[in-house]
């Protein structure tokens, strides 16, 4: 049996957060935390290892662009993948040159999810 990947989410909407846990008992990944700031987020990384991040980037009270910085300033090799409702360019571009791995668009597609997963940990 394949080893599961880790993940770790942050989110703050529960309906994605029971779409990522429902995703995790279908394919070969595990949630290993849930935050919904990052304070908690980082102190997760820290303590459970995980093999990537998922991003919800729109979290009250929060820089996510700065919170981007400073997971790829700690974790250098952390796979990051944003997963937004935002679709503006600017955005997605900000995103991705300040070290997210990938971009998923919400509501997102399960197999786009899944593949980008695997990607950024393979």
């Amino acid at each position: 049996m394949t080893e599961k990947i880790k993940l770790l989410v942050l989110e703050d909407n529960e309906i994605f957060r029971e779409k990522f846990l429902a995703l995790a008992e279908k394919h070969s990944f595990q949630i290993v935390g849930l935050s919904n700031n990052s304070k908690d987020l980082l102190k997760q990384i820290e303590e459970k290892k995980p093999q990537a991040v998922i991003l919800d980037l729109v979290i009250p009270e929060e820089d996510i662009l700065e919170l981007i910085q400073r997971i790829k300033n700690l974790y250098p090799d952390l796979p990051l993948i944003a997963c937004s409702s935002l679709k503006e360019e600017h955005i997605v571009s900000r995103v991705l040159k300040a070290g997210c791995f990938d971009y998923i668009f919400k509501p997102f597609k399960e197999e786009d999810l899944i593949t980008s997963i695997k990607k950024a940990v393979g």
